[in-house]
């Protein structure tokens, strides 16, 4: 590159030149300035003694460092490859949101990105909500809340007790009786439900003397 540099108030002056050496180096493709935004947490209710295999979703690409990062931006150009918008969530990666092991009933399976939720006691009723490090093929690894799971008790069956069985001969005009009820129903599974005995008598109500 020749710069030439001129007084322009001195009218003889032809001006003087100067030759500069400037090496301009070809750009190559570089994906590392690709970066992930968070997912839409994938959200599911299951009951106690069920089970759910919510899938985990991936986060979404940003090609926003197009604009600022031409080794990122040449990668597009045609001709290109482009970046691969691959990657995974690790086993050890998924925890609980304050950064806790996941409990013994849900589990994570790597080769389908997929949780299995099956809980058993009705004492983990709630919201869980879970969170993931996502490795990427291309770009820096990104924790996000991947997962909101709502574990619902939900009684299923009651097992009703044993009807007395005793004292249960009764003389008019006696002195009262009374039957032992205090037995409670068994509930399935055991969610602590409320519930409220109803007694109806179908004897008759008026008795010849």
């Amino acid at each position: 590159m020749t710069v030439k540099t001129k007084l322009t108030d001195w009218s003889g002056n032809s001006g003087s030149s100067t030759n500069i050496v400037v090496t301009l180096n070809p750009t190559t493709c570089s994906c590392t300035a690709q970066a992930w935004t968070a997912p839409t947490a994938v959200t599911a209710t299951i009951n106690v003694d069920a089970s759910g295999t919510p899938t985990v979703p991936a986060p979404v690409v940003s090609t926003a460092a197009r604009s600022s990062n031409a080794a990122y931006d040449l990668c597009f150009a045609s001709g290109e490859a482009g970046c691969a918008t691959t990657g995974t969530y690790a086993a050890s990666s998924i925890v609980q949101s304050d950064g806790s092991a996941l409990p013994a009933w849900i589990v994570w399976a790597d080769g389908g990105q997929t949780l299995t939720v099956s809980p058993v006691l009705p004492s983990v009723a709630g919201v869980w909500t879970l969170k993931g490090t996502y490795t990427p093929t291309n770009g820096s690894a990104a924790q996000f809340d991947v997962a909101v799971i709502t574990i619902a008790c939900v009684v299923t069956s009651f097992t009703k007790p044993a009807n007395p069985s005793s004292g249960l001969a009764y003389d008019l005009w006696n002195s009262a009786i009374s039957f032992d009820f205090s037995q409670d129903w068994v509930q399935d599974p055991a969610c602590g439900a409320a519930f409220t005995d109803t007694f109806t008598w179908t004897g008759l109500n008026t008795y010849a003397v």
